[in-house]
């Protein structure tokens, strides 16, 4: 989609839905994040969620609204309580993350002066790839979001992808590694064919890496190979 259509869209999302919400996600080794376009004329902000691997895209759609329909109400709120989706607070970015992540916005309003808040979730909600953006970026203290200025130097696509599961995402030692497709890996913390449907997700390889860089040796497996450990060693043992 050209740069103008891409406008009109989000001009057209914000008339008939009162917010355009851009998802960033798929051919990157960075997690998903996503921004609001459009709550400046009403807040004089914008919102984005930066990781959080844990929840649907549906669900983070759902936090979203639910926090706008609370701010409509009392404009000073930083602080909301949503049930089983968590709690969250309201911290603003650093200028330094946004002129680097939010481009839709800076097109949309032509304007790099543009306040906006980060949704961080509780500390129950939050996975290890959910930077604090209230700080400097700084690539060489974020290794899962350093890809937002420095190029994918592995020998795999910076697409390449993770299925794995939640506890993997809180830092769980990842115990069993399969590489089924070029670009498809499996990664998890232990028996996969034993974990739920409902916890697992699926992640890019870089997002792993971030988090548990001793995973480094998959790039290596051939398609259709393995690796294990126990949970007491870091060293891996060929598995198929």
């Amino acid at each position: 989609m050209k740069k103008q259509e891409f406008i009109n869209l989000i001009g057209e999302h914000i008339r008939n839905y009162g917010y355009h919400l851009t998802i960033v996600a798929g051919k990157s080794p960075l997690p998903r994040y996503c921004y609001s376009i459009g709550l400046l004329e009403k807040f004089g902000f914008e919102l984005a969620f930066a990781g959080g691997d844990i929840y649907k895209a549906d669900e983070i759609k759902e936090i979203i609204d639910k926090i706008i329909e609370q701010i409509k109400i009392d404009q000073l709120l930083i602080n909301f309580s949503l049930g089983e989706l968590g709690n969250f607070k309201l911290q603003l970015i650093d200028e330094s993350w946004s002129t680097i992540m939010f481009d839709g916005i800076y097109d949309f309003y032509k304007s790099s002066k543009i306040k906006v808040y980060q949704i961080m979730p509780d500390e129950k909600h939050k996975t290890l790839e959910v930077p604090n953006m209230s700080l400097k970026f700084d690539a060489k203290n974020e290794p899962i979001w350093k890809w937002l200025t420095e190029n994918w130097i592995y020998p795999i696509s910076q697409d390449s992808i993770v299925f794995t599961d939640v506890d993997a995402l809180f830092g769980k030692k990842i115990l069993e590694i399969m590489r089924w497709e070029e670009l498809e890996w499996e990664m998890f913390t232990s028996d996969g064919t034993e974990i739920p449907t409902d916890k697992k997700r699926v992640v890019s390889f870089g997002t792993i890496l971030g988090i548990d860089n001793t995973i480094a040796p998959a790039m290596n497996l051939n398609l259709e190979k393995g690796l294990f450990r126990d949970e007491e060693e870091l060293e891996w043992n060929d598995w198929g």
